[in-house]
């Protein structure tokens, strides 16, 4: 049976920066705010295959304890059957005791991001990454959040139709959390897939210098909240290396909305 995550989870982009790249103290501190999923950055169109390293330490380090770990990869889409292959790599990674990810997470952004997601693309891709993969190894695709604009051109549904989970980013920056969260779950429902959003975790300031600060200590809690309120059985935050102490904290506390099952 694949792996549908449930319980709270956060992702790992840069290395160096989580925990100084200590994999030991990185599951320790999971386990202590109650994780039960680690998103682990493997690759990208630009960067190749160059997480492997990483994620052997980090599938060793989970060994004995109920934390999964998720490969994740940012694809570009120019050579689907090229990117899936990078990203199934990941999935046959294997540590010397047998340990190997429960899951692999394509980031299929837009356009804007650099991404030739048309659906075509899409299909062809998520299809080669279904072939290459273990067949206990689930599929979970990070999406943009469905706002309004991004309906009319983003493939939802060529996602939908070849992936386990679909993951919402639904980061608020200057919109309200309880929006984002609520038509994030409530639109792609409709594709009949677990919907398991991830949340801003960090000050939007880092990525729009414009922005006014966001009350992460108000804001955090208000995703979680909102994601328990429509249904959803995980949720995680973006990302390790940004995420504050109040966003930490919002986690160990949403713990109590989305138990662990079968961990």
């Amino acid at each position: 049976m694949r792996y549908i995550p449930t319980g709270t989870g956060i992702w790992l982009y840069e290395w160096r920066r989580s925990n100084h790249g200590n994999a030991q103290s990185i599951v320790h501190r999971a386990r202590q705010a109650g994780l039960s999923t680690l998103y682990l950055r493997t690759g990208s169109s630009w960067d190749g295959f160059d997480g492997g390293n990483h994620l052997r330490r980090l599938l060793s380090a989970t060994r004995g304890t109920n934390v999964r770990v998720v490969a994740w990869d940012f694809p570009r889409l120019r050579r689907p059957g090229y990117d899936a292959h990078r990203l199934a790599r990941a999935a046959r990674t294997r540590t010397a005791s047998g340990q190997h990810v429960a899951a692999v997470a394509p980031d299929i952004e837009t356009p804007s991001e650099g991404t030739f997601n048309a659906s075509w693309r899409v299909r062809a891709y998520l299809r080669a990454l279904r072939r290459e993969l273990p067949a206990d190894v689930s599929i979970i695709t990070a999406v943009p959040w469905p706002s309004r604009y991004r309906i009319a051109d983003y493939p939802y549904a060529a996602v939908a139709a070849h992936s386990d989970v679909l993951v919402p980013m639904a980061y608020w920056y200057n919109n309200r959390p309880t929006d984002v969260t609520a038509r994030s779950i409530g639109y792609l429902r409709r594709f009949h897939r677990p919907v398991q959003p991830v949340g801003q975790g960090y000050d939007g300031r880092l990525d729009v210098p414009g922005l006014r600060h966001n009350n992460l200590s108000r804001q955090v809690p208000m995703f979680f909240w909102t994601a328990h309120k429509h249904g959803a059985r995980a949720v995680s935050l973006w990302s390790w290396q940004a995420a504050p102490p109040v966003a930490w904290h919002a986690l160990v506390r949403a713990h109590r909305l989305f138990p662990a099952k079968g961990h």
